[in-house]
């Protein structure tokens, strides 16, 4: 019974401290306001303008008076460009004032100015604005970086002291391709500008620009007045392309190939295309090869290969048996893609003429039959005699003399001019004496 009531005395003597503690304590804080509704603060910086947060919520900027604060504890954060941010922590209460000294981070100002005007300004990777530009930056070493559309970019390391205040003045100069394209543009029948261009954009890689440029360059060759010196270095230029070989062949002409098309239909009498951009004497044959497969319509790359001119013969001379049998068979199925007869006879013809030269009068003789079938009906009388003529001539070499003898008695029988007389007469009778001193 004595321990239970020394307990309950226990109990009893501290609830009683609690109570007067709690009452004590109620009467300082009363004393202080502290349980009023709310409080009055007055919060203001030096310097004044600085941006004020109160437990993350933003409030203003200084001086600010806020009515209606809460009584409690409350962070305030100032913050000012170009100081160093403060915190101050404060019990509100009634009406107080919470003062921040603020100190001043070192700085410096940096002035950039372009000429032109209107370039993009990076400092240390960060887009401040475009120029004329002024700003602040603490001191040190920053990277500047000046970026305007058409011009090359212009790099600096500058470097700030505290306080300092230092002018930048940069000349933008004009890309290569910006100056390039304006001279082009002024000068359009100047074809050095083209064959500078072209070298710029093959070093960047720029395979679809080096093919554009060079068709519109080609343009100019055939419609335009170039000038002797700018015809070289532009010629030069598409030799130096052709020269880089793997890049050339695998890169770049695939890209051509739809721009020589182009060229091929609208001046299909020129050469130069084939000669400049395709005629290569590591893969000339394969590459035109690939261009009649991939546009077999197209007459003028047919027409090229029919030409007997010193620039395509060389390259056909080259040929092996395979490609030369290849050749022929893209040649003599050029009816399957061509309608016009004029154009398929003169394609056969001149075809013929080249494989004779070769000594190939297999594939001369399948040229001139097709000649003969396509002979449009208000061609020249005397083409049609000649294409009768070289076949006899081919068949001749091929030892295939009953065929020449036939092909001769027919023509004669169609009582052709004096000269064409003579010659199936003569042609016939050197068959006849050829056959009897062939061996049986």
């Amino acid at each position: 019974m004595q321990q239970t009531g020394s307990a309950a005395k226990a109990i009893l003597t501290g609830l009683v401290s609690f109570v007067v503690v709690a009452v004590l304590t109620y009467v300082v804080f009363a004393s202080t306001g502290f349980f009023e509704s709310t409080a009055s603060v007055k919060v203001i910086s030096s310097p004044p303008g600085a941006a004020v947060v109160i437990d993350d919520e933003p409030a203003g900027t200084t001086p600010l008076e806020l009515d209606n604060v809460q009584p409690g504890v409350h962070e305030f954060r100032f913050i000012l460009r170009g100081y160093r941010p403060a915190v101050i922590s404060r019990v509100c209460v009634d009406e107080i004032a919470v003062e921040a000294k603020l100190e001043k981070l070192p700085s410096a100002q940096l002035d950039v100015k372009t000429m032109p005007d209107g370039a993009r300004v990076f400092i240390d990777g960060v887009d401040k604005g475009r120029t004329p530009l002024t700003c602040q930056l603490s001191p040190g070493t920053h990277n500047l970086s000046v970026l305007k559309e058409n011009y090359d970019e212009e790099m600096r390391e500058v470097k700030l002291a505290d306080g300092d205040s230092k002018s930048i003045l940069l000349e933008l100069v004009p890309s290569v391709e910006s100056f390039y394209t304006q001279a082009i543009k002024t000068s359009p029948n100047d074809l050095i500008n083209y064959a500078d261009l072209i070298r710029y954009y093959f070093v960047k890689e720029q395979y679809e620009d080096v093919s554009e440029l060079v068709y519109e360059g080609m343009k100019v060759v055939f419609e335009g007045q170039p000038e002797r010196e700018g015809l070289r270095r532009f010629q030069q230029e598409l030799k130096k392309l052709r020269a880089e070989y793997e890049i050339y062949t695998n890169k770049l002409f695939p890209k051509l190939i739809p721009k020589i098309r182009k060229l091929a239909i609208e001046h299909p009498g020129r050469g130069e295309t084939m000669e400049w951009l395709v005629m290569d004497k590591n893969a000339g044959m394969e590459m035109l090869f690939k261009l009649i497969e991939e546009n077999p319509d197209v007459p003028g790359f047919r027409m090229y290969l029919a030409q007997t001119n010193a620039a395509s013969f060389r390259y056909l001379q080259r040929l092996n048996a395979e490609e030369l049998e290849k050749l022929i068979e893209l040649v003599i199925n050029s009816d399957e893609f061509i309608e016009d007869r004029e154009t398929l006879f003169n394609i056969y013809r001149r075809f013929a003429t080249t494989c004779i030269s070769l000594k190939h009068f297999k594939g001369a003789e399948k040229a001139l039959r097709k000649a003969i079938d396509v002979f449009p009906e208000n061609g020249r009388d005397k083409d049609r005699l000649l294409a009768y003529y070289h076949l006899v001539v081919t068949l001749r070499n091929q030892e295939l003399y009953d065929e020449a003898i036939k092909i001769c008695e027919k023509m004669l029988a169609e009582d052709p001019p004096r000269v064409f007389k003579s010659i199936f007469q003569t042609e016939s009778k050197r068959a006849k004496q050829l056959k009897q001193k062939a061996p049986k």
